[in-house]
């Protein structure tokens, strides 16, 4: 799999960070959804605060909420929850292949192979990864 090929940056000045901290708690300190990037973005690309304070605001306008396919911006990574509370994340990098969630009776291409998930007992729900293996050298 691929690191995501663009980059949100937000940025954060000491002041507006101690005023964060005050009101922070010791599972959530501070993230980038306080300074106004929607979480889905890091599904989507990579997420950085600037503690400079110093970064450009990120482009945020695109209600990213609205949309029920998050795709990375590889392309390798899907988070597809059109059907709600059934959703699926599918992976087709190079090397691996994965279909997670809840694709019981679906078919998923991913390029080179194609994964079909049967029924389960949990409601189509099952976690099916793939991944090519080099054999180790000995030398």
């Amino acid at each position: 799999m691929h690191p995501a090929r663009e980059q949100v940056v937000v940025a954060l000045d000491g002041e507006h960070e101690v005023d964060l901290l005050r009101h922070a708690h010791a599972w959530g300190l501070i993230d980038a959804r306080q300074l106004g990037v929607p979480r889905e973005t890091s599904l989507m690309h990579r997420v950085a605060i600037d503690v400079t304070g110093i970064a450009s605001p990120p482009d945020t306008n695109k209600d990213l909420r609205a949309s029920n396919r998050f795709i990375s911006d590889t392309g390798e990574l899907v988070w597809d929850v059109s059907e709600k509370s059934c959703g699926v994340v599918t992976l087709n990098a190079p090397k691996s292949k994965a279909v997670i969630g809840f694709g019981g009776g679906k078919r998923f291409d991913l390029g080179s192979m194609v994964i079909e998930p049967g029924a389960t007992h949990q409601d189509g729900w099952s976690p099916i990864t793939i991944t090519e293996l080099q054999p180790s050298r000995c030398w």
